[in-house]
């Protein structure tokens, strides 16, 4: 990975807002059109200064910043070397940048306080892209699983996992969801009646909608085996510590931590799945020096940011 990092001057007769308002809505929708860029651009961000004065330190008179992270020192060339970056990128330049007062520095970002995966952030909010039906998904909101004592598993994906209760949807003093309509609407057999259900929150990503639902025949939890959703990974910076949490929160172990599938087995990375009490697997996952890609790659995964 390589971060550049560009100090920007605004061109002559453009205002401080205007700036700003090109530099993000019209420069920064040009770089993501960059067809490379999808492939070899971890992270771009901006920073613009504020209007507040600062006592404790001495500001430089730029009017801008423009951080870059790729993935190489090839993807870094592929992408400032590209077409579209040559005849479309660098062409819109002029419109708001003094670009003979531009500093560019690159090389290799060293972390000293904090440790935010390089992926954490490669996923960040986009343009909205549309096809013929109109704008496209976002990505995963939550995943759903139901448990046979809702209390119980909230007890343990806290103690296992640090969850924590975003919300109840349905409590014990609301009537349950049942009947014709809800069958229909939720697919459930006739006469199950949804009694609790709960929205819990593990770190940052997805959340897990919990329900607990009664009169109706329950098969086990699905094991890998199984078809459809079968476990839920939670990515964790200490394998073996979260491993000891899990574990005496109740979890069974299936082996020790082992390396992950290939794509995922980068230095340093660790698996290991645990069947939690009512039989729900999870997987504890580490993989602290990335994903790596081939030529196939349409995206980046997204990790979760360090705590």
């Amino acid at each position: 990975m390589i971060k550049m990092t560009m100090f920007l001057k605004r061109a002559a007769g453009v205002s401080r807002e205007q700036f700003i308002e090109h530099h993000i809505t019209v420069h920064g929708a040009l770089m993501r059109s960059i067809p490379e860029g999808k492939r070899h651009i971890l992270r771009y961000t901006q920073t613009h200064p504020t209007a507040d004065t600062f006592s404790s330190v001495d500001v430089a008179g730029f009017d801008g910043t423009a951080e870059l992270w790729f993935d190489s020192p090839a993807g870094l060339d592929a992408v400032m070397g590209s077409d579209t970056f040559t005849t479309v990128v660098a062409a819109d330049e002029p419109n708001f940048l003094d670009q003979a007062a531009t500093v560019i520095v690159v090389g290799e970002a060293v972390d000293i306080i904090g440790n935010a995966s390089m992926e954490s952030t490669s996923v960040l909010p986009r343009a909205p892209e549309r096809d013929q039906f109109g704008v496209l998904p976002r990505g995963i909101n939550h995943a759903g699983i139901t448990v046979p004592d809702l209390d119980a598993a909230t007890s343990f994906l806290r103690d296992a996992f640090d969850g924590k209760v975003a919300y109840d949807g349905l409590t014990p003093s609301d009537p349950p969801r049942e009947g014709a309509e809800t069958e229909q609407q939720l697919g459930l057999p006739s006469g199950a009646k949804i009694v609790r259900q709960r929205m819990i929150q593990i770190g940052v990503g997805p959340g897990l909608e919990v329900f607990e639902i009664i009169d109706a025949a329950q098969q086990p939890a699905a094991k890998l085996s199984d078809i459809g959703l079968n476990h839920v990974s939670v990515y964790v910076d200490d394998i073996d510590a979260a491993l000891r949490r899990a574990v005496a929160a109740g979890a069974e172990a299936l082996s020790a931590p082992h390396e992950n599938s290939p794509h995922e087995d980068t230095d340093g990375n660790a698996s290991v799945y645990v069947r939690a009490p009512w039989g729900t697997l999870f997987e504890l996952q580490s993989i602290p020096n990335g994903h790596w890609y081939d030529d196939t790659a349409e995206t980046r995964v997204w990790t979760p940011p360090a705590r």
